[in-house]
C-alpha cells in the first residue's frame, strides 16, 4: 500500500486512486474489474453498501462495508474531488486526467510495486502475485 502510494502521478491521482482500489478488494474480496467499473452512484457512503452492477455471469450484488472502510473511501472521495479538476467523469475511481481506472492500468501498476513484496533475496519461487490473488 505505500508502495503504491509513491507511484509517479502527475495530478495526485493515480497515486491515490491505486492504494484505495487495493485496499477496497482486500476488505471486500470485489474483483479487479468490478473495482474498475465502479460508478459514483454504486458507492452509498451514507449506507454504508456498494452495488456491484454486471458481475460475473452478469449478476448484481450489494456488499455491505465496514465503518474502517467507509471512512477509507469519504477520504478518498474528498481528496479525488479536490484533485479532480474539471474532468466530468462518473466513475469511482479515476486516474490522471481524470480517465477511469481500467484493468490494465491496474495491473500495471501492481507490476511497478510488486517489488516491494519480494523476500529480501529478491526472487519469487513462484509466479508473482497478481490483483486477482488479493
Amino acid at each position: 500500500m505505500d508502495e503504491s502510494a509513491r507511484l509517479h502521478s502527475p495530478d495526485g491521482l493515480r497515486r491515490l486512486t491505486i492504494p484505495t482500489a487495493i485496499g477496497l478488494m482486500w476488505a471486500t474480496g470485489i474483483r479487479p474489474s468490478e473495482a474498475c467499473n465502479l460508478l459514483d452512484s454504486d458507492v452509498d457512503l451514507d449506507l454504508g453498501l456498494i452495488h456491484v452492477r454486471e458481475t460475473k455471469f452478469y449478476k448484481h450484488r450489494c456488499l455491505p462495508i465496514h465503518d474502517t472502510v467507509i471512512a477509507k473511501l469519504r477520504d478518498y472521495q474528498n481528496k479525488r474531488d479536490a484533485l479532480r479538476n474539471n474532468y466530468t467523469n462518473s466513475h469511482f475511481f479515476i486516474m490522471t486526467s481524470g480517465k477511469p481506472l481500467v484493468l490494465r492500468n491496474f495491473e500495471y501498476s501492481l507490476q511497478l510495486t510488486r517489488n516491494s513484496l519480494l523476500p529480501e533475496h529478491g526472487h519469487w519461487n513462484r509466479r508473482p502475485p497478481r490483483l486477482y490473488d488479493i
